[in-house]
């Protein structure tokens, strides 16, 4: 679903530990190149969200 052109996604983690495991496995799932494409610029489909306690 997030390789969709319609759709935005946005990821909520806890800590930056968590991101970079949240990032480890996305490049893992749709590699680096996408997920460059899909988080960078202005038109970004993904977006990581850091959970405020």
């Amino acid at each position: 679903m997030i390789l969709c052109d319609d759709a935005n996604t946005n990821i909520y983690y806890h800590n930056h530990e968590a991101l970079g495991r949240m990032i480890a496995n996305l490049v893992k799932v749709i590699g680096e190149d996408e997920l460059i494409r899909l988080t960078g610029g202005s038109n970004a489909s993904i977006k990581f969200i850091q959970q405020l306690e």
